[in-house]
This record gives structure tokens, C-alpha cells and sequence, in this order.
């Protein structure tokens, strides 16, 4: 596994500050990595993920599918890597919040023109990682939606994300780790395209239709059948609204997440090219907002 850089010691250049978010993985740190003799210093989110003999391959799998899909602006990007203490340590552009926690501390759902700002954002990333990537992410939520300090949206976490050369071509996908296969069924069972629980297909609009579950979220605070107590119950659940959208808004939905073939469904670049997307207010509002985080309303 490559780093950054090949002599970096957790005392001399990476500092950390508090821990800004935990899962199944492991945690993320706030941190800053001061460089040698210099007082020039970088703001990182450090991704620590403890090694068991069994996740290697994974976590070498999403520093390769991370590093090539840096390269945009609506994707976040990765500085470097190391090893630590039997961890591997993933270092992050550090953003201001994700959408998830900006809801949070609003305590009430987003405005019409911000959630198409957000949708526009995430579309740009999707189009980059589709078009010129062939990466399906495979896990697009408003938790793994980030905001920079300017407003931005940038797509993180890769962790299960597969290359669409993984569908054609067996010999590949075999050589993947499992969370990454094109065909395995995994992911947030909420955001889930009916095509990956129903037969595990994978492809772009896989993507798109978890973005229409992501507006939905924004719009009323949880994506539909939060409510249920069962995973497995509620990805054979189809969305449902518990309010009433405007027609612009309701038809950009569509696009996303109503049940039709999953070959019909709207790809990126078609849906970046909707009226409402192309409105971009700035996001500032959302990444300024103080306060202590909200609890999501109960069903």
C-alpha cells in the first residue's frame, strides 16, 4: 500500500483533533499533517480502518477506485495513505459537513433550490465517475454527500464502489474483493435500487435512483420506510411521499427513483440536463448553520 509520505510518524506530521464520525470500518478524525521544516499545514479527515487479514484487499481496493476518481471536484480526494499500528490510515480532503448532519442541525428539511443544488452537485461527480471512471459508487446517502467550507458537494466513500469492467468480465470481478463485485447485494438497504436487491445488477443508474432516494431524504428529513424496523423489509418497499412536492420537483424525482427498468431510468448526464438541477443557489447557508445537532423526527 502506497503513503504519504514513506517516513510520516503519527508524532511528527499527522495531528489529530477529535473524531468526527464511526462505523462498521472503523472511525474518522479530524487531524493535520504539518510538513518538516516548513509551517505550511493541511486540514485532513483520517480514515482509520483496523486491518484483520480479511479486509486488506478492500481497503486496497478503495484507495485505487479513490485515487482514480479524485481527480474532479465533485469528488473528494484522497492525499495519501499509511499504515499504523495494524490500521490503515486514508487521509481526506477535510470538507465542512455532509448533508446528513447539515439536516441535523437545521432540524427541518431543505428548500426546494437547495436540494436541487445538492442533486446538481452530486450529478456533475456521478457523470465523472460513470463517463470517464466506468466506477459505479454504489452507496450515493446523504451521509456519504460532503460540503465544503464554498458550499461544494463532493462524493465520498468508496468503500463498496465497483468498476462496470467488474459486470463483463468474471475473470475480473473474481479477483475483486466481495464488497466490491459489480454483483454482490450490498449496500444501504434504504437507498437501494430495486435491481441490486431483486438481481443484483449493477450499473450507472443504480447510482441515480440512491440520488432520488437522497432528495427525498432532503425533503422530508428521512428517506422513505425509515420507519421499518427490518432492513430486509424495507428495501422490497417501494419510496413513498409523505409530502407534497411541487411538479418541478416531483417530475426531477421521477427520474430517480420511480419503478421502471432499470435501462429506462435516467442516467447522470440526462438528469443533469433537468430545469431543476441547472438551478445552482449556493450551499453556504448549510455549511454555516450552528448549533447542535438535531435528533430525525420519530415516525
Amino acid at each position: 500500500m502506497n503513503v504519504m509520505p514513506t517516513s510520516m510518524t503519527m508524532n511528527e506530521d499527522l495531528f489529530l483533533s477529535c473524531r468526527i464520525g464511526k462505523g462498521s470500518y472503523g472511525e474518522v478524525w479530524r487531524g493535520v499533517v504539518r510538513g518538516r521544516g516548513t509551517a505550511r499545514a493541511i486540514d485532513v479527515a483520517a480514515k482509520v480502518v483496523p486491518l484483520d487479514g480479511n479486509n486488506i484487499g478492500a481497503v486496497q481496493h478503495e484507495v485505487e477506485l479513490q485515487r482514480e476518481a479524485g481527480n474532479h471536484p465533485s469528488v473528494v480526494g484522497l492525499l495519501g495513505c499509511f499504515h499504523h499500528d495494524e490500521a490503515a490510515w486514508l487521509l481526506f480532503e477535510l470538507c465542512a459537513t455532509s448533508v446528513c448532519d447539515a439536516l441535523l442541525r437545521r432540524g427541518a428539511p431543505l428548500e426546494e433550490p437547495m436540494i436541487a443544488a445538492v442533486c446538481a452537485g452530486t450529478l456533475r461527480g456521478l457523470h465523472w465517475l460513470h463517463a470517464s471512471c466506468r466506477i459505479v459508487h454504489r452507496d450515493i446517502k446523504c451521509a456519504n454527500l460532503l460540503l465544503t467550507v464554498g458550499g461544494e458537494v463532493q462524493i465520498a466513500d468508496f468503500g463498496i464502489a465497483s468498476r462496470l469492467s467488474d459486470m463483463s468480465n468474471p475473470g475480473s470481478a473474481a479477483s475483486q474483493p466481495a464488497t466490491a463485485r459489480a454483483g454482490t447485494v450490498i449496500g444501504s438497504p434504504l437507498w437501494m435500487a430495486p435491481e441490486m436487491i431483486a438481481d443484483g445488477l449493477c450499473d450507472t443508474p443504480v447510482d441515480v435512483w440512491s440520488l432520488g432516494i437522497c432528495a427525498l431524504e432532503m425533503a422530508q428529513m428521512q428517506p422513505p420506510h425509515a420507519e421499518i424496523a427490518s432492513p430486509l423489509r424495507a428495501m422490497y418497499g417501494g419510496p413513498t411521499l409523505t409530502l407534497t412536492l411541487t411538479l418541478t420537483l416531483a417530475l426531477a424525482l421521477t427520474l430517480a427513483y420511480e419503478q421502471v427498468p432499470h435501462r429506462e431510468r435516467a442516467r447522470a448526464r440526462a438528469a443533469r440536463r433537468r430545469p431543476l438541477v441547472q438551478r445552482l443557489p449556493r450551499l453556504c447557508r448549510l455549511v454555516s448553520a450552528q448549533g447542535p445537532a438535531h435528533p430525525r423526527p420519530k415516525p
